[in-house]
Parts: C-alpha cells; sequence; structure tokens
C-alpha cells in the first residue's frame, strides 16, 4: 500500500533525477540548446534557422565541418553548411537524391544517428565519396531530422583533420538538436 510519505518521497526522487540530469550537462551544451531554440523562435528565416542550428551542432561537439539537408521526396536539398561550400561544390551534393546516400537513408530507416570514426576504414556509395573528398572528412555523425515520425532532413556533421570520438552524451545532444531543427 502507497502512503502519503511513499508519494513524497517519489516525487523528491524524480525531482532530484531531474536536477542531476540539469546539473550534469555542461552550461555550454546549454547555452547550445538556448541559441538554436531563440533562433528557431525569433526567425521565420529557415535559411538563418538551419545555418544557425549546423554552426551551433559543430561548436558544440569540438568538429570542423557540418550541413544540413531538407528533404522532399526523396531528394535532399541543402539548406546550410559550415564552414560556407566553395562556388566549385559539386551541384549533384547541392541537390541529391536520397538513394545516392546510403548512410543518411540508413540514419533514416533506423531513426538514430548513425556514426563513422574513421572515413579511411569504410565503403562509400560514389556521392559518398565525393562529399567525403570534397569536405576532407575524416570522422562524420549523420543526424536524422524526424517530424511525426517521418523523416525531413538531415544533419550532418563531421571532424577534418583527425579521428574523433564522440561520447554517448556528445549523440544524445544532437538528437535533441536534431529534434529541435526538425520544428523548423
Amino acid at each position: 500500500m502507497e502512503t502519503d510519505a511513499d508519494t513524497r518521497d517519489q516525487g523528491l526522487a524524480e525531482s532530484t533525477a531531474d536536477t542531476d540530469i540539469a546539473e550534469c550537462m555542461p552550461s555550454r551544451d546549454l547555452a547550445t540548446l538556448l541559441k538554436v531554440s531563440i533562433a528557431l523562435g525569433s526567425s521565420l528565416d529557415l535559411g538563418k534557422v538551419l545555418q544557425t542550428a549546423v554552426e551551433s551542432a559543430v561548436e558544440v561537439l569540438d568538429l570542423e565541418t557540418g550541413i544540413i539537408y531538407t528533404m522532399d521526396d526523396d531528394i535532399l536539398f541543402m539548406g546550410a553548411a559550415t564552414p560556407s561550400l566553395p562556388p566549385d561544390f559539386p551541384r549533384n551534393l547541392r541537390i541529391a537524391r536520397l538513394s545516392d546516400h546510403l548512410y543518411v537513408a540508413r540514419a533514416f530507416t533506423s531513426g538514430r544517428p548513425v556514426f563513422i570514426p574513421d572515413t579511411q576504414q569504410v565503403h562509400f556509395t560514389p556521392a559518398e565519396q565525393l562529399a567525403v573528398d570534397h569536405r576532407h572528412l575524416r570522422s562524420i555523425l549523420y543526424i536524422p531530422l524526424i517530424l511525426e515520425d517521418k523523416p525531413v532532413g538531415a544533419l550532418i556533421v563531421g571532424s577534418q583533420t583527425d579521428v574523433k570520438l564522440l561520447s554517448p552524451h556528445q549523440i544524445d545532444l544532437t538528437r535533441t538538436l536534431a529534434a529541435e531543427i526538425s520544428l523548423a
């Protein structure tokens, strides 16, 4: 039988757990989430919101590059990138078929991020290899943007110089960012 004391103790335990989570999350991570939330709430300019989001994701993960694609009818459209794409960046990577990007498709199918710690140890499709070569990617994290159980885009972040291992906390943070980005 549950007593009022039991109910109070349970409420205290839940409250403490919430506090522990907040205390464990570095203030830098919270600031990044806030920055993206403010961009979402203060601008109707999708490009500006996506640019803020990709820059924030790259910064908080201490990576060098990132790109956001939106998707419509299995076609990926480049929405924002950091650093900016060079003028000679291939058109077929600015607007791409999902079927040419198996790791993005895998993230969509699973609904979870797909992490490639070392691009030199993985086989890519020709289109993916072109992206790896043009952006000089070494480690890549593909994060699906999901809205109402439907993929609407992808956040792709990576390192360019060295293999970068990401912690479960960092990957969870990108999932939180992706959830915010999906609302744009």
